[in-house]
């Protein structure tokens, strides 16, 4: 982590994804053997920017949203990956971007003035993009939850603050009552977690 917990590191990491998920066991099995542990009613899973799984700042220079991005190698390869399992074939993949240069294993991350635009509507690569974030995000958080849960040997809450993560930058953001699909029922429907809360940085907000 680096200042106010902003993370360099990719969520389409896999090596990210082991070696978070190795702490939180740890963490769980350290708490789950000490004396205390059955006073503990749960476990929050939170982490990068406000807790609440942001890599880096959601918001772009002079508070313009969807800022986000993220160029490394790995989340080139997983936004491809996202974009082969979608299109299938180059040529829908063209007709959907309107740009019939593009293919699904020379495409490319939008850039910054591509990505922030306008609120309400974006390209169809920029939506692509978010949600492929948002899908990486979603898979990390999973892998936590497994781990929290293969180190608990009894019943306990198991929550997590996903919300922001389908709304900022899944594809959701733009049909937030769509949930049948995508990043945001991914995440609902994961039965690694029990709970959904706020962030506890959020001490002031009451659900």
């Amino acid at each position: 982590p680096t200042r106010r917990g902003f993370s360099s590191v990719s969520h389409a990491s896999q090596a990210k994804i082991h070696e978070y998920s190795d702490a939180v066991e740890a963490m769980v099995r350290y708490f789950e053997s000490s004396p205390f542990a059955s006073r503990i009613a749960g476990y929050g899973i939170a982490g990068e920017m406000d807790e609440q799984w942001h890599m880096f700042a959601p918001y772009g220079g002079g508070g313009v949203r969807y800022g986000m991005v993220d160029y490394s190698g790995v989340m080139v390869d997983f936004f491809r990956e996202y974009l082969a399992k979608k299109y299938v074939f180059d040529a829908a993949l063209q007709t959907a971007w309107g740009d019939k240069n593009v293919t699904i294993s020379t495409a490319e991350i939008p850039g910054y003035e591509e990505r922030v635009g306008n609120e309400f509507f974006v390209s169809q690569k920029v939506a692509d993009y978010n949600e492929a974030y948002a899908l990486a995000e979603a898979q990390l958080i999973s892998a936590l939850g497994k781990s929290a849960n293969k180190a608990l040997k009894r019943k306990a809450i198991v929550w997590v603050y996903t919300k922001d993560s389908y709304r900022d930058v899944g594809m959701n953001q733009f049909f937030p009552h769509v949930l049948n699909s995508g990043s945001g029922f991914e995440q609902y429907t994961s039965a690694d977690y029990n709970a959904f809360g706020n962030p506890t940085d959020y001490y002031f907000r009451r659900n």
